[in-house]
């Protein structure tokens, strides 16, 4: 239900390419009770419970749990909330060379705000081991974009969230990598789109994996496309927002930043964009 809502929202917003990269990046739906491949006798419910211990059965082929506390991203640890699920998502993933099972459980309480990543290792005996778990939700709704594979060993997670208002919509895409056995929050960029009087203003970025030979992954291009329209609108004034029509292409690359553990670009270009006043 929540996958769907987040679609539904999206393209009412007109969000450019998002079911598009829900196609792409996911995986077929997996029910909690179906069999591990490569783990005879096991099912996905021992690996949810190493992220949510308290997972029981429900009614109606539904999961609960109350919980748990979950490290985030972007910021500290909070507690996830009661809630139910019957699917998670499975991707293969690589990172630090080594063929790795990712899980998406998304948001179980209902309320927002969370998109349950988890790692594990699948060469493990018995069941897969958890390596690490986080909260990568950063707004009210997220969906899981297309991966980078910033090298041949080394994938890095893209996660796009949204926060809607009565005159904008706040959209975060976050760049989240394995890094010393650790999910981490690596990039973390901010868009909007605003629809005030009079003016509308269309915000879409865009991730590209651009060589960086000095460093040990590639370099990050992030680019987004500004589309401002001029609206035939008796709006008492001039448009609340100052800006000219027209598109334009704003373009900043992050290099890895080995001191920080993340991607920071030299330039700020992005600056350019128009923000919500």
């Amino acid at each position: 239900m929540i996958r769907m809502t987040v679609l539904a929202l999206a393209a009412a917003l007109g969000m450019p390419g998002v079911a598009m990269a829900e196609e792409e990046s996911g995986s077929p739906e997996t029910l909690i009770g179906d069999a591990v491949p490569g783990h005879p006798g096991v099912t996905y419910e021992a690996l949810v419970k190493q992220v949510l211990p308290d997972l029981k059965p429900g009614e109606e082929g539904r999961w609960v749990t109350e919980g748990v506390t979950l490290r985030r991203t972007e910021g500290d640890a909070e507690p996830s909330g009661p809630g139910e699920l019957s699917t998670i998502s499975m991707f293969e993933y690589r990172a630090g060379g080594q063929d790795l099972m990712l899980m998406v459980i998304g948001d179980v309480s209902g309320q927002g705000w969370q998109h349950i990543v988890a790692v594990f290792d699948p060469s493990a005996n018995n069941a897969p081991k958890l390596i690490d778990a986080v909260n990568a939700g950063i707004d009210r709704l997220t969906l899981t974009r297309p991966f980078l594979f910033l090298t041949g060993d080394d994938t890095a997670l893209v996660f796009e969230s949204a926060y809607t208002m009565m005159d904008r919509v706040n959209a975060a895409t976050q760049v989240v990598m394995l890094h010393d056995g650790k999910l981490k929050g690596v990039l973390l960029e901010r868009v909007n789109q605003l629809m005030t009087c009079g003016i509308h203003v269309d915000q879409t970025p865009a991730l590209e994996v651009v060589p960086d030979p000095k460093a040990p992954y590639g370099a990050i291009s992030y680019a987004v496309t500004q589309e401002v329209r001029l609206i035939d609108e008796d709006c008492g004034g001039p448009p609340a927002i100052d800006a000219k029509p027209g598109t334009e292409v704003f373009t900043d690359v992050f290099h890895w930043n080995p001191a920080t553990a993340t991607y920071v670009a030299a330039t700020n270009n992005r600056a350019g964009l128009v923000h919500a006043q």
